[in-house]
């Protein structure tokens, strides 16, 4: 049968399988990180370009093609000359591209040069179908350009432009400072197109640990009123650098005090977990009664405190506290310890539920408190097996700790062996895809 004789949807789908994918990884924590980007620039455009070569085979194929590999469109500010060739490139195809992602990681030895500006504007001017803007390096890229000229780039974006979706990735900030410079020049130079976000993610990889050099009295600046965001997620820094709370209060409809966040995702934020602070920002414009997706993950030194009896407090109550702020909740992502009698808490609604096995604590500490976490497969067996502990829950997602699958793979499959047979017997989908 001739390739050409294909359904057009058959076609397509063939051909989208082989499209080049730029990955953009959430990190890893502990000692154990994936790279935020590819390194190597070389790989990821030859791809493109053999990609590119399947456009010669026909019209109709290139009818297919073309689309295809303009959808997401990755820029480099450095060196200047990757700017120069874009710009060349979008010249012809520039309404084809939904999902631009501009490439930083400058340093000392690679300056942005002063003429970046100008070319980041004239290639998001023409991207009059731009969904998706992701900017990797915000901080570096915008420092070296200028504030003034950072506005610019964003008030490129064409007016007719369904834009919907930002995100800011900033790797290694040094300070508050940096993280600050980004955000305050995204949100400021987009304006009222802040109206018109759906989707806003700020992700800080390896912010400093120590405090040293932190400066956090310098105050975000967030618009007025963010009225359409749907979904937040914030992954990665120090909570008072991020200001949370003030971000949070500006998510409401016009002139209501209701928010219209759906889906909220925090990830490996330090110094901000505790019962009564998570109390207090579902509460903010009441952000839990509405939310349906809420996605927690919690470095494993969360819980540490001096205080024992504080400890125990905030490993058994957050779960459960964390549902009766949210009873519209139908997924629930809880990434760190978890008690084995919160199973027996889950709502009627939920129907994705996920959480992260950790193995039993070696610490002389840890040992002594009277905490019964669930360390393997065996409570998620019987609570799959019951049907009235289970209620509704359809999808159960599970992170195995570092000890099972670092540490010796073989015990991570033997553990997850018994669990997956029950899943299967109960006609409950188990998944190890985690996305945050």
């Amino acid at each position: 049968m001739l390739v050409n004789a294909f359904p057009s949807e058959l076609l397509h789908h063939i051909l989208d399988e082989f499209k080049p994918i730029y990955n953009i990884n959430s990190v890893e924590d502990g000692a154990h990180k994936t790279q935020l980007y590819p390194k190597n620039w070389k790989p990821y455009a030859q791809t493109c370009s053999d990609f590119a070569r399947l456009r010669l085979v026909c019209r109709r194929w290139d009818s297919f093609i073309t689309p295809l590999l303009y959808s997401t469109y990755v820029l480099t500010t450095r060196p200047e000359e990757h700017l120069k060739r874009a710009v060349e490139g979008f010249k012809y195809n520039p309404h084809l591209i939904d999902r631009l992602i501009i490439r930083g990681h400058v340093g000392p030895r690679h300056t942005v040069q002063s003429g970046a500006a100008e070319l980041l504007a004239a290639c998001i001017s023409g991207c009059t179908n731009l969904k998706q803007l992701e900017i990797i390096d915000p901080h570096r890229i915008f420092w070296h350009i200028g504030k003034s000229k950072a506005y610019a780039v964003f008030q490129s974006i064409p007016p007719s432009a369904p834009f919907q979706s930002l995100s800011l990735y900033f790797m290694h900030p040094k300070d508050h400072r940096g993280y600050a410079f980004g955000v305050h020049a995204a949100l400021l130079g987009l304006g009222r197109r802040t109206r018109d976000l759906k989707d806003l993610r700020l992700i800080v990889i390896d912010h400093t640990e120590t405090g040293q050099n932190v400066n956090s009295s310098e105050s975000l600046y967030f618009p007025s009123e963010f009225t359409n965001l749907r979904t937040l997620s914030i992954q990665g820094g120090l909570e008072k650098d991020l200001q949370l709370p003030k971000l949070l209060s500006r998510i409401r409809r016009k002139g209501q005090d209701t928010s219209p966040l759906r889906e909220l995702t925090l990830s490996r934020m330090r110094n901000f977990v505790d019962t009564e602070y998570m109390e207090m920002i579902l509460s903010i414009n009441n952000l839990g009664l509405h939310l349906t997706v809420l996605q927690l993950r919690l470095p494993p030194w969360s819980f540490y405190d001096p205080d024992p009896n504080h400890h125990v407090k905030h490993t058994h109550e957050l779960p459960s506290t964390l549902l009766r702020c949210c009873p519209a909740l139908e997924t629930f992502i809880y990434l760190t310890h978890c008690p084995v009698k919160f199973l027996h808490a889950l709502p009627h609604n939920l129907r994705t539920f996920g959480i992260r096995i950790e193995p039993r604590p070696t610490d002389s500490w840890l040992q002594a408190l009277p905490l019964d976490l669930i360390h393997d497969s065996q409570p998620l067996v019987a609570f799959v097996r019951n049907e009235r502990m289970r209620k509704d829950v359809k999808v159960l997602v599970i992170e195995w700790g570092n000890e099972f699958y670092i540490k010796s793979r073989s015990l991570g499959k033997k553990n997850s062996k018994p669990l997956r047979e029950a899943c299967a017997a109960y006609n409950v989908e188990y998944t190890e895809k985690i996305q945050f």
